[in-house]
C-alpha cells in the first residue's frame, strides 16, 4: 500500500506496510480459498451429500422418537380400556346385588323371619292423633 506523507512539501509517495497487506515474499494470489464458492465441485458435492445425510438422519431420529411415543401412548390406552371394562363388569355385578337386596319379597322375608315383625292389622293403625 502506498501512503502519502502530508508533512512533506514535495508530495513524494512513501511506502508503508499495512496490517492488511500480504507479507513480503508472498504472492497475493496464493492465499488458500476461504469461501465455498471457490471449492472444487467434487468437494462441494461431498459436502452436499454429507449435509443431506445429516438432515435425513435428524428427520429419521425425530420420526422414530415420535413413533415410540405414539406406541407408548397406545399401550397406555389399551391398559385403560382393560381397566374400564373391568370396572364396568364390577359395576354391573354391584348393580345386580343392589337389585337383589332391594327386592320387596326379600325385605318382607327378612322382616318376618329374622326380625320377627308382624304385618299391621287395620285395628292397630291409628289415624289423626286419637
Amino acid at each position: 500500500m502506498i501512503a502519502v506523507d502530508s508533512a512533506q512539501d514535495d508530495r513524494t509517495p512513501r511506502t508503508q506496510q499495512s496490517a492488511f497487506a500480504p507479507a513480503p515474499g508472498r504472492v497475493p494470489g496464493s492465499v488458500a480459498p476461504r469461501s465455498r464458492a471457490r471449492l472444487d465441485p467434487q468437494t462441494r458435492n461431498r459436502l452436499g451429500i454429507i449435509a443431506s445425510l445429516l438432515f435425513c438422519a435428524a428427520v429419521a431420529i425425530f420420526l422414530v422418537s415420535r413413533y415410540a411415543s405414539l406406541v407408548a401412548e397406545n399401550y397406555n390406552i389399551q391398559a385403560l380400556k382393560v381397566s374400564l371394562s373391568h370396572q364396568v363388569a364390577r359395576n354391573a355385578a354391584l348393580q345386580s346385588t343392589v337389585y337383589d337386596l332391594s327386592s320387596p319379597t326379600r325385605i318382607l322375608h327378612v322382616a318376618e323371619s329374622v326380625l320377627k315383625m308382624q304385618p299391621a292389622t287395620p285395628v292397630q293403625v291409628r289415624t289423626g292423633g286419637q
